[in-house]
């Protein structure tokens, strides 16, 4: 059985320090001399409150319902205690210092780190770009990829701390000649962004500030082919909401030309009945592919991955880009199975599971789509067709096999596809592709690799290093290697494990990847999971994990079901009412490390951001005796209320609904707060989170940490808020180094490794 210390003297010892701590602060007036007993604090108490939901005749308690109203004076008080206690604790581990010191060389290593690049067709690069010793990235851009080679300095285009200190960018999306830039800035990663259009050349913003453009993404296509236009969402008035999971629902489109003045012009209004019909969860935005006459009104359904898209033809650039025909017809819908499209002329493109549960693609004809009798472009692959970006010279597609992916350029003319070779296995992002001269800009990285950005030209068959990404001191990890094992879940299905370890000298001197590895002696080993939304855990090394691998601790990823490993069918068996296999899985995973030798119980922990608390809050309280520590980030851990939140209706379609009685039972059933019982003896838990997250509320962790500290004595559980965070997008890099280093110690202590401890 799992202890929160390290051995039963220690817990006799611990629980005899509470007590008299609490007797000392309850007669403190007398006692004075008593608050100095170098006691272990604990942590806030929490009242219960009795509140109960009855749902399909169910009636369950919930007593820390009251921690939902986040803004109230007592409930910000109870945080910030419950945070002021984690920060005293977590400071007192010697080694944590060292590590985050770690962390942060590594992370400076390089002169700068570039992400969400965008390639105009002009040719025209920006990128986010954050200096070595920067707390932000700021856009920059190039004039193009050869001034990025020559070593050009790039030309810092926005500087978020102009806006204030604790402002951040939140997407970007440049014209297609680079001549305009719109982009949004939001405060405390709160994602609520304030969308502006600035002028490259004379730094000047002519358009803007607009409230309430949140969650506008970075897609290239959201300007008119010939620039004179950009289409962005926004969300309600607020004054017109009066349920707060209202909040994101009739999502308004606009269109604005970029020049002072300009008004914006809404094309898609549901609520005011202005522009095609749409659902109240569909948010919409136009498009434009500089290589096809049309237009497209893009639709999400909240996180449904199948797309419904509308279409309508476009005057050429010459005549100002103004519609031709204002009626949109449909393109495509949710039956034909599209996770992504691209247009290229008269043809559409997509890339579909319908009859392949790997994704294949095929083409249409824009002006009359029929997609039962698509043209197969690209047939489905013994690996998952992941990712497709058009280029004047192709179709480039990523194909995820053995846990890497391939480059494949595939001909628009039926052509047979012609693999691009990579200079070593890793995950694939498709960063831009230049519409004027053909190829793509991608992003390559890999388990012991850190990203760096590649150019596959026209023609060529191998990709091409560019100076994009400075390469830093210590983005090649030597000594370290990885590997994948199949696990055997619940029910027979294989699920992939790639373990990330320091390398161990083998018989003839050199090292060995896998064979001697299970002879050593087991060690502190960190599982990460997520398994939602069809999204792959991909290979990347993060600055965050080199001290741990150093240290020799195991990285292991479980790749649970309802992730896009295999495509469409792993990613529907584990959502909704297949949820349980995700937490399934990654139980398996936990007992495969165990029984293999590479570590113990009292050595494993779990790591699960966002989503993937699911799945690591639900292993934590079917198998607590499995674990020494677990740290849920960000976490869905209360599913059963979730879809009360602004954030909550887009995601019924992922998890369900309490409105049915199939989803009420699937969503209790991955609610990790509802599976939390009195008297168990679970691992220890910390919960970092941001108060100012508006995807998955902060008081989702408060209420997990309340219930925890409330199930046994033994139980440690810290709760982390940063009050100047969200979700994760915004934060600086001190603080995502800092926020990982607390829960790195935090495992580290509770594993018993020598010196983590925090000190008296």
């Amino acid at each position: 059985m799992l202890r929160a210390y390290t051995g039963s003297m220690d817990t006799r010892l611990g629980t005899l320090r509470s007590l008299v701590h609490l007797a000392c602060a309850a007669a403190a007036a007398l006692l004075a001399g008593c608050q100095s007993l170098p006691a272990e604090p604990a942590a806030p108490p929490t009242p219960q409150r009795p509140t109960h939901d009855v749902h399909h005749g169910q009636r369950f308690e919930d007593p820390y319902r009251w921690l939902e109203a986040t803004a109230a004076p007592e409930v910000q008080q109870w945080m910030r205690a419950q945070a002021g206690h984690t920060r005293r604790v977590l400071e007192r581990i010697s080694p944590r210092q060292l590590m985050l010191a770690r962390m942060e060389e590594v992370e400076e290593g390089s002169a700068a780190r570039v992400s969400r690049l965008a390639l105009t067709t002009s040719g025209a690069l920006f990128v986010l770009r954050r200096e070595a010793g920067a707390a932000q990235p700021v856009l920059a851009m190039w004039p193009g990829l050869e001034a990025a080679a020559s070593g050009v300095a790039a030309r810092t285009v926005v500087a978020p701390g102009a806006f204030g200190p604790r402002h951040a960018i939140d997407y970007f999306f440049p014209s297609p000649d680079g001549r305009f830039v719109a982009y949004g800035i939001s405060e405390g990663g709160s994602e609520a962004a304030v969308l502006r259009v600035r002028e490259v050349a004379s730094g000047r913003d002519v358009v803007g500030p607009i409230p309430g453009a949140k969650f506008n993404g970075h897609s290239p296509y959201r300007w008119a082919a010939d620039g004179s236009a950009v289409h962005f969402a926004t969300t309600r008035d607020a004054r017109g909401v009066t349920d707060k999971s209202e909040a994101f629902q009739w999502v308004r489109t606009w269109r604005v030309a970029p020049r002072e003045g300009a008004a914006p012009q809404p094309v898609v209004d549901g609520l005011a009945g202005i522009g095609p019909p749409v659902g109240p969860h569909e948010m919409s935005t136009v498009l434009q592919w500089s290589n096809s006459p049309h237009e497209v009104l893009y639709l999400e359904d909240g996180v449904k991955r199948e797309l419904r898209a509308l279409v309508r033809p476009v005057r050429p650039p010459s005549q100002s880009g103004a519609s031709v025909d204002a009626t949109w017809r449909p393109l495509l819908g949710p039956a034909d199975a599209v996770w992504q499209f691209e247009l290229q002329g008269g043809q559409v493109y997509g890339l579909t599971h319908r009859g392949a549960a790997r994704f294949r693609i095929v083409a249409t004809d824009i002006a009359a789509p029929d997609w039962a009798r698509a043209r197969i472009v690209l047939p489905e692959q013994r690996g998952v067709l992941r990712q497709m970006r058009a280029a004047a010279d192709g179709l480039y597609v990523v194909v995820l096999e053995g846990g890497s992916d391939k480059l494949l350029r595939v001909p628009f003319d039926g052509g047979a596809p012609e693999e691009i070779a990579l200079p070593f296995p890793g995950s694939v992002l498709l960063a831009g592709s230049d519409g004027q001269r053909g190829g793509v800009l991608l992003e390559l990285g890999g388990w012991t690799q850190a990203r760096a950005v590649y150019f596959a030209a026209p023609g060529a068959k191998a990709v091409v290093a560019t100076a994009v990404q400075p390469l830093g001191r210590f983005d090649v990890m030597q000594g370290v290697h990885a590997r994948v094992e199949h696990v055997a879940s619940h029910d027979g299905v294989q699920v992939p494990l790639s373990i990330v370890e320091r390398s161990v000298a083998a018989a003839g001197g050199g090292t060995s990847a896998a064979g001697s590895a299970a002879a050593r002696a087991p060690r502190p080993t960190a599982i990460v999971a997520y398994g939602a939304y069809g999204f792959t855990q991909e290979p990347r090394l993060r600055a965050e994990w080199v001290p741990w691998l150093e240290r020799g601790y195991v990285m292991a990823t479980c790749h649970v079901r309802g992730g896009g490993e295999y495509g469409a069918e792993w990613y529907a068996a584990g959502r909704k009412e297949t949820k349980p296999n995700t937490w399934k899985d990654l139980i398996a995973c936990a007992e495969h490390l165990v029984r293999t030798g590479v570590t113990t119980p009292r050595q494993l922990g779990l790591f699960g951001w966002s989503a993937g608390a699911i799945a690591v809050g639900r292993a934590l309280t079917e198998r607590p005796e499995l674990f020494a520590a677990v740290a849920p980030g960000v976490g869905v851990l209360d599913a059963v209320r979730a879809e009360r939140e602004p954030n909550g209706p887009a995601n019924m379609a992922e998890f369900g609904s309490v409105a049915t009685e199939a989803g009420f039972k699937a969503l209790l059933a991955m609610s990790s707060y509802h599976h939390v019982k009195p008297g168990v003896r679970y691992p220890a838990v910390i919960l970092p989170h941001g108060a100012n997250d508006e995807r998955v509320a902060v008081w989702q962790s408060s209420k997990m940490a309340a219930a925890l500290q409330a199930a046994g004595p033994a139980s440690t559980t810290l709760l982390n808020i940063d009050f100047d965070a969200g979700h994760g997008r915004g934060s600086s890099t001190a603080q995502r180094l800092s926020t990982f280093a607390d829960s790195a110690v935090f495992m580290l202590w509770q594993m018993g490794e020598p010196g983590f401890a925090p000190q008296r």
